[in-house]
């Protein structure tokens, strides 16, 4: 491995953290200093499922992905063991973002004390963000599934027995599910979510070109950490992306099966007062179908851009 070679590991090092760590300050942040907020925003799920119960068996079961659940289950008890041995082997590599220690005069008569220091403040930082993975991740899937599952189990009912009395005690489930989406966005959604579309797009864009780029030009065990981070973003994408845009897409849907059983003024107006449910991308609207494509358009434009810029 040249000199070229490893300068330009260091500055895709240098990019790779400077672009992962603000994902999930947010997420670290509130697991810090609010933790009551997951608690408040996971709680209501069970009574959601107390009140459509209450409505009536609908022969309405809700899907279970057990692989999924088995794959974050062995990942979160994994990636514990293997952040630290692969961030020994950046120091020892000198490609970690505290590599300029070790060209410091000042500083050789410290190093006994300068090499562990690193290792241990890059497990440290490592494995916070991987607990902010997990937690934003595990709690997006939950809230996101549980969500569409509420609106397509209301739908269904109201497309069964459309009666008046049901009719309104779904329509209070949906407002009640409304508030619900509105809280999540104002105290986590519309602060987190910018962040990890823009710099989770830039992680992946930055990732995807060293994949391209450095094959058999450096030792395997650094070059790949790119590949599986590409492989672990668009899977995190793949996963959370679509439950997304389902969403929306439930939620204009069920308000269209609504409009079309609304015969009264009364329900009519009642109906014309509800919003549609759906994350939100900070200050730049609901996160809909145009949201996806658009992330995943840009990640390949601007890929191919840099390869054939650089």
């Amino acid at each position: 491995m040249g000199n070229s070679d490893l300068d330009a590991i260091r500055i895709f090092v240098m990019f790779y953290n400077t672009f992962i760590i603000p994902i999930f300050v947010q997420t670290s942040v509130i697991i810090g200093f609010g933790p009551d907020l997951f608690c408040q925003v996971l709680n209501p799920i069970v009574e959601f499922g107390v009140k459509i119960r209450a409505l009536g068996n609908i022969g309405h079961q809700v899907p279970q992905n057990k692989k999924l659940e088995t794959f974050f289950q062995r990942a979160i008890q994994v990636s514990p063991l293997i952040l630290p041995f692969m961030i020994t082997i950046l120091v020892w590599l000198s490609i970690d973002p505290f590599y300029v220690f070790e060209k410091a005069s000042t500083y050789e008569e410290f190093e006994f004390i300068i090499i562990p220091a690193r290792i241990l403040t890059l497990i440290w930082v490592t494995e916070a963000i991987a607990a902010s993975i997990w937690c934003l991740t595990t709690a997006a899937l939950i809230i996101l599934a549980s969500s569409t599952q509420i609106l397509a189990r209301c739908g269904k009912i109201l497309e069964k027995t459309p009666n008046s009395k049901r009719k309104t005690r779904i329509i209070k489930i949906y407002k009640e599910l409304q508030i619900w989406n509105r809280y999540i966005n104002q105290n986590f959604a519309y602060y987190a979510i910018p962040p990890i579309v823009f710099f989770g797009s830039c992680t992946l864009i930055c990732t995807n070109y060293f994949t391209m780029k450095f094959p058999g030009r450096i030792p395997w065990i650094a070059y790949w950490i790119a590949p599986w981070t590409s492989i672990f973003g668009f899977s995190m994408m793949m996963m959370v992306l679509p439950e997304a845009t389902m969403l929306w897409d439930r939620s204009v849907r069920f308000l269209g099966i609504l409009k079309g059983r609304c015969y009264s003024k009364y329900e009519v107006r009642l109906c014309h007062s509800l919003a549609k449910v759906a994350m939100e991308v900070g200050p730049f609207g609901q996160f809909t179908k145009s949201w996806k494509m658009a992330i995943v358009w840009n990640i390949a434009n601007y890929t191919m851009n840099v390869l054939l810029a650089f």
